[in-house]
């Protein structure tokens, strides 16, 4: 009797990955150099001449951002601490900028562009 109330299973067809990723220097700085990236309350700001400023976890972020090969490599300085010089990896979906850390193996962060 409870086979008979089962629905089929239908194969559900995978979405493709919205993310696009972002290699290209030039195509990066037309995507965001000099425009607001935010994620809740933390914001971020890839200056056309290479620093990177913005708020993150509360403290004000101060750094450089260059590119080697196909990543994002930044130097900064959060608050009073000097982070790693983290590269990191660039993906877009038409709207938002998702950053992947550590080489592209670390967490992720979704930023809108503004």
């Amino acid at each position: 009797l409870l086979a008979a109330c089962e629905a089929p299973v239908v194969p559900v067809a995978l979405r493709p990955d919205p993310w696009r990723p972002v290699t290209d220097p030039g195509r990066f700085y037309d995507l965001v150099a000099g425009r607001r990236l935010s994620a809740g309350e933390d914001h971020l700001v890839f200056f056309n001449d290479g620093r990177l400023g913005g708020f993150y976890d509360g403290q004000v972020l101060e750094g450089r951002w260059r590119w080697d090969g196909d990543r994002l490599c930044r130097p900064a300085r959060l608050g009073t601490r000097t982070l790693y010089p983290d590269c990191q990896l660039m993906a877009w979906d038409g709207e938002r900028l998702r950053v992947t850390r550590e080489e592209g193996r670390g967490s992720r962060v979704v930023y809108a562009i503004e």
